[in-house]
C-alpha cells in the first residue's frame, strides 16, 4: 500500500485533513487569498517545498535566477522606452462577450511589478489576482497597452465587430497578444508571464 512521508494539500482540501492524517503527516498550502499577498506566499511555498525535499538551495538559486533575470529585462524595457514604458493591461477572453482582466495579488501583476510596469485598470486585490467583466467594460481603457493571453477561438466573432474596432486602443494600435501562459501557478510563473510581457515590449519597441 501507499507509504508517502507526507501529503500535500492546498485551499479547501483541508476539509480531507482528518482521513489524511492517519496516512501520512499533512502539509496544508493556502496559496490564494484575497487578504495575503499571493506572489509572495507562493515563494515562501517553493521555498517550504525545496526543504521538504531537501532541495531547498535548488530553490533558491531558481528565485534568484528569476529574479536576475526580471531586474535585467526591467533594465532593457526602461532603456528602451527612455524611461517611461507604458501601461499594461493583460486579459484573457472567456467568449466573444466576457474578459478577465488581471488585476492586483495576482502572479500577472506580480510580473508586471517586477518589470516596473503598472495596470491602467486598478482595481483592489481579490483572491486570484482577477476581475469577470463584459467585453464593454475594456472601454474604459483609455492608456498603455492592452495584450491578450491565447488562446481565443472566438476571435473571429469578435474582432471584426463594430464594437471592438471602436475600442481606442484597437483604433490606436496599442492591442496585442501574448502566448498561452498559465496564470494561477506557483513562483515560477511569474518569470514566465514577465518573459512574454517584456518580449512584447521590446518588439514593439523594435519595429
Amino acid at each position: 500500500g501507499l507509504a508517502p512521508d507526507a501529503v500535500l494539500i492546498a485551499g479547501e482540501q483541508s476539509a480531507f485533513r482528518p482521513r489524511l492524517e492517519p496516512i501520512a503527516p499533512v502539509l496544508h498550502f493556502d496559496p490564494f487569498r484575497e487578504n495575503h499577498d499571493n506572489a509572495a506566499v507562493a515563494r515562501a511555498t517553493l521555498l517550504d517545498l525545496g526543504g521538504l525535499l531537501e532541495r531547498r538551495d535548488l530553490a533558491e538559486s531558481k528565485l534568484a535566477a528569476m529574479d536576475a533575470r526580471l531586474a535585467a529585462l526591467k533594465a532593457e524595457i526602461a532603456d528602451a522606452y527612455d524611461g517611461n514604458p507604458p501601461r499594461v493591461t493583460l486579459i484573457r477572453f472567456i467568449d466573444d462577450k466576457r474578459v478577465v482582466i488581471y488585476t492586483a495579488n495576482g502572479m500577472p501583476a506580480a510580473a508586471l511589478g517586477a518589470l516596473g510596469l503598472h495596470s491602467a485598470y486598478p482595481a483592489p486585490p481579490s483572491r486570484w489576482g482577477l476581475a469577470f467583466k463584459p467585453v464593454t467594460e475594456l472601454a474604459v481603457i483609455d492608456e498603455g497597452l492592452v495584450l491578450h493571453i491565447e488562446p481565443f477561438p472566438a476571435a473571429g466573432e469578435l474582432f471584426p465587430t463594430a464594437l471592438w474596432q471602436a475600442m481606442p486602443f484597437v483604433a490606436e494600435g496599442r492591442f496585442g497578444s501574448l502566448p498561452t501562459l498559465w496564470t494561477y501557478g506557483g513562483a515560477m510563473s511569474i518569470g514566465r508571464i514577465g518573459e512574454a510581457i517584456a518580449a512584447e515590449l521590446l518588439f514593439r519597441r523594435s519595429r
